[in-house]
């Protein structure tokens, strides 16, 4: 979630209590500082924006429709291939 507080764009994460003023009275150019600069990442999900700190941005799981659905992808290892 992003809101003004008091002139300023915070974004505060949608999975931990962390949050990151970011001095920035533009919403787009605090959306591009915090993706490009600080790690953040903002995700539609079901019509609306989430945002996460890098750190859960990290663990986050991605939801997606083959989630759902129970189809995963993964890297296969070397010692898979026998």
């Amino acid at each position: 979630m992003m809101r003004y507080i008091k002139g300023n764009v915070v974004a505060y994460c949608d999975r931990c209590p962390n949050k990151h003023n970011t001095g920035l009275k533009v919403f787009q150019q605090a959306v591009d500082l915090l993706s490009r600069a600080e790690g953040w990442e903002s995700v539609e999900h079901e019509g609306k924006w989430e945002n996460y700190c890098p750190r859960c941005s990290d663990a986050r799981v991605f939801d997606s429709v083959f989630d759902r659905t129970g189809v995963g992808f993964t890297k296969i290892g070397d010692n898979d291939w026998d």
